[in-house]
């Protein structure tokens, strides 16, 4: 049994780092070929533009947000797009253990405090986003 389960957290860890080496690659090898397209005058400037006529046609501003406000911005969504990400392969793990607990009490309820505290964690950074909005809004 130990056997299996072993091979089994082997392949879901050659899954997941075949998925963060494809990530890599998409990180850097998109960028000079979106680069490309920007230079003929197709592509993502004729987008930019569309996307830029339906954000005023809705209300929202185009400008570029510059300052603290818009680098404080910046930084929140990046910090909650990483969280939201550990939020999911938390998740993912949890379930995982659960599923090939086989049985044995221990790791079901190791399982199960993982998703419950992984759920709390969500939780509480939801709430400071939403904090940090509000704020924001004032400001």
């Amino acid at each position: 049994m130990g056997d299996r389960i072993s091979s089994s957290i082997q392949s879901m860890l050659r899954f997941f780092s075949s998925l963060f080496s494809i990530g890599l690659l998409a990180i850097f090898i998109a960028p000079p070929a979106f680069a490309q397209l920007g230079a003929t005058g197709r592509g993502l400037d004729k987008a930019g533009a569309t996307v830029d006529v339906v954000a005023e046609g809705s209300g929202f501003s185009t400008a570029n947000v510059g300052g603290p406000v818009g680098v404080a911005g910046a930084l929140v969504n990046t910090f909650l797009s990483l969280i939201g990400i550990v939020f999911i392969i938390l998740i993912i793990y949890a379930g995982f253990k659960w599923m090939t607990a086989g049985g044995n009490e221990e790791q079901v309820n190791k399982a199960k405090t993982t998703i419950i505290n992984s759920v709390i964690g969500i939780a509480v950074v939801m709430g400071a986003f939403v904090l940090y909005k509000f704020i924001e809004g004032i400001l």
